[in-house]
């Protein structure tokens, strides 16, 4: 991520993020996110909402992330966990992205559904005139 061309500048200018500490804790926030086990402690939304009064934290950003994080998983990774992995990184882009900038998580938003929340509203559609 360092060496992006979108996010490079962030990590090492703006955030000066220390390798040698930055990659423990990130280690221990993916294993605490995916085997419940990896004993993270802190706030990431909190660290990354102090960069936004310093740099553009937005969708771009954030898309690009995930992107880079989802080729690292898959060149380095497979099977469930991996699979795991990726959603959980994608949700937590949507959470802190929305958090951060003040805006609707597309999760939520009932104008926009995203694919899961529409397959449940047809289900519920559907149950509900079958009942009738």
């Amino acid at each position: 991520m360092q060496q992006d061309d979108l996010l490079g500048f962030i990590f090492e200018e703006v955030a000066k993020t220390n390798r040698e500490t930055h990659l423990p804790r990130l280690v221990a926030f993916w294993e605490t996110v995916i085997f419940r086990r990896g004993g993270f402690v802190g706030n990431p939304l909190a660290a990354h909402a102090k960069l936004v009064a310093l740099t553009e934290m937005g969708r771009p950003q954030f898309d690009r992330w995930l992107l880079l994080f989802r080729q690292t998983v898959d060149v380095l990774f497979a099977g469930e966990h991996a699979g795991h992995l990726k959603s959980a990184a994608a949700e937590m882009v949507n959470v802190i992205y929305s958090r951060i900038n003040h805006v609707v998580d597309p999760r939520f938003d009932p104008a926009n559904p995203t694919p899961g929340p529409r397959a449940r509203q047809a289900a519920c559609r559907e149950s509900g005139a079958a009942s009738a």
